[in-house]
């Protein structure tokens, strides 16, 4: 759907992770949390100027920017970690 280049995941875990994400981009660009021109946020993670999502902007666009891209290239390396806290930031949020 939303995963532009992106390889097939090579087992069922990692394309489970693929499809949620892309129904999770799905939802932020229906509901208007997606921005179509967001800020460089892994640029000021690797300048050091961005910590933790409670750095970002706004959640949103940590999820857009830093979340969905670092959450597909690990399903698509096979590199998912077991657990995620996520969902519990989200809900915080």
């Amino acid at each position: 759907m939303f995963g532009f280049g992106r390889k097939p995941a090579s087992s069922g875990r990692e394309t489970l992770a693929l499809q949620q994400l892309d129904l999770i981009e799905a939802e932020m660009r229906c509901i208007g949390y997606w921005s179509d021109n967001p800020p460089n946020l892994q640029a000021q993670i690797d300048a050091g100027e961005l910590i933790s999502f409670l750095d970002a902007p706004s959640f949103e666009l940590w999820l857009q920017c830093v979340f969905l891209p670092n959450a597909r290239s690990a399903a698509n390396e096979r590199r998912l970690p077991e657990t995620s806290q996520v969902g519990r930031m989200a809900m915080r949020q």
